[in-house]
């Protein structure tokens, strides 16, 4: 079985389709691996929308998930693009996320271009410097 990462080095997965099949067959094989976690509770692996091809400010295909969001006291903040899967990605992680509030803000400003961007809320928020 190919692994996400392995399949994409050996060609560009070009089409919809190609990547589609090796996410399918990602999640089954996270099925079979991770079947509980450290406490023995069952894990069930989730499918969340992904925003498809999403441009940034060169024209360049920038690294869009809505899988990039920030875990909050009360709230998880997820990231938009302007695309049809906002409204879904964000009703996904709602049932995930029962006891928080979900809150979708566009971040596609965040992706920035060439080496001046890369990640929305969680990449801009992990990091506390040192002082």
């Amino acid at each position: 079985a190919t692994m996400l990462g392995a399949g994409l080095r050996g060609s560009k997965a070009d089409s919809l389709a190609k990547v589609c099949a090796l996410l399918g067959e990602n999640r089954g094989q996270l099925g079979s691996f991770l079947t509980t976690d450290a406490k023995g509770r069952r894990l069930e692996v989730m499918r969340i929308p992904s925003p498809g091809r999403v441009l940034n400010g060169s024209g360049d295909i920038a690294p869009a998930s809505h899988l990039n969001f920030v875990i909050a006291n009360c709230v998880v903040v997820m990231p938009t693009y302007g695309t049809e899967t906002s409204e879904p990605a964000r009703e996904a992680l709602q049932a995930v996320f029962a006891d928080r509030k979900v809150i979708a803000l566009p971040a596609l400003g965040l992706l920035g271009a060439g080496s001046a961007g890369g990640g929305t809320f969680h990449c801009i928020t992990r990091e506390e410097p040192s002082l």
